[in-house]
């Protein structure tokens, strides 16, 4: 129910979302495992948890006010960044259980760029012809 609180979990959302990405980045490609690598795969566990919890505070906030513009907005970005985490996660799952290499979760998080792009897009030239 309340604004600020699921303002505060999408903060840690992309909080998380970020550390992520960006050691994902700086890792480069060499096919080590190391600690970071498992403590980023904990992340991202923690960071689905929390989108989840966000996700159904939404819905909750949908159902009891109705639609409007920001929360469909919000809405949209935490189905994204749901759908991206868990290609995150089943990359690093594969890359930690030795049957790929990192590129895979490099690539998990740069070919999702453009759908962020394009929610970005969609939500500024879209929503003020519908709202």
């Amino acid at each position: 129910m309340d604004r600020n609180f699921l303002i505060f979990f999408n903060g840690i959302l992309l909080s998380v979302l970020a550390v992520t990405i960006f050691s994902i980045t700086e890792s480069g490609t060499d096919e080590k495992k190391n600690i970071s690598d498992y403590i980023n795969f904990a992340l991202i566990i923690l960071a689905l948890i929390i989108d989840s919890v966000a996700l159904s505070a939404m819905v909750f906030r949908l159902s009891s006010f109705g639609i409007t513009p920001n929360i469909l907005a919000v809405l949209g970005v935490n189905i994204l960044i749901w759908a991206n985490l868990i290609w995150i996660m089943l990359s690093y799952m594969r890359f930690l259980q030795n049957k790929t290499g990192p590129s895979t979760i490099q690539d998990a998080v740069t070919k999702y760029l453009p759908v962020y792009g394009f929610w970005a897009a969609f939500v500024t030239f879209t929503f003020p012809l519908i709202f």
